[in-house]
């Protein structure tokens, strides 16, 4: 059983014809943005549980490992961004605002917990890496104003001292 699972991935592996890189590039991207949101939601009933305890360590510890897997969404996306076709950008931006969806919730625990001031200089460290990728889908012409104006809450953002210097015209009307 073992000997034919072997061959079949052989076979499988053998069957695969490689690209011109386009594909590959997308899918780590696509990817990464899935990776990087598991790290947020997964953190979601440790950060509870750390505020109901008042472990701020704990909470910031998370945010490390935010900050590390955000910082690796930006260096997928640097790779491949000269490669993208309109279509995977506009991926990208809905998987970006999932992604900032998720934060939020994550922000809101620490918030309502009042653990902010506890953990300022780890919130502020996400502000970097979430402008790099916001950055990526301005040079491309999204409209991230009003895209992610309409789905995030940006006065969350700006309660815990994240800024991705857009403006929300749309749903939240604040400036971050």
């Amino acid at each position: 059983m073992l000997f034919r699972s072997l061959i079949a991935a052989l076979a499988l592996t053998a069957s695969v014809v490689k690209g011109t890189g386009v594909t590959p590039v997308s899918t780590d991207v696509t990817a990464q943005f899935t990776v990087c949101a598991d790290v947020i939601v997964k953190l979601g009933p440790s950060f509870q549980d750390a505020c109901k305890k008042d472990k701020p360590d704990d909470i910031v510890h998370g945010l490390i490992n935010v900050h590390a897997s955000l910082l690796d969404l930006s260096a997928h996306i640097d790779a491949g961004v000269g490669v993208w076709a309109d279509a995977d950008i506009k991926v990208f931006v809905g998987l970006y605002v999932n992604l900032m969806v998720k934060l939020q919730a994550l922000l809101k625990i620490i918030v309502a917990g009042g653990q902010t001031d506890s953990c300022r200089s780890s919130l502020l460290a996400l502000s970097d890496p979430l402008k790099v990728v916001l950055s990526v889908f301005i040079n491309a012409g999204i409209d991230v104003d009003a895209t992610i104006g309409a789905h995030v809450d940006l006065d969350v953002l700006a309660t815990v001292g994240i800024s991705l210097g857009i403006q929300a015209n749309v749903g939240v009307g604040a400036s971050v």
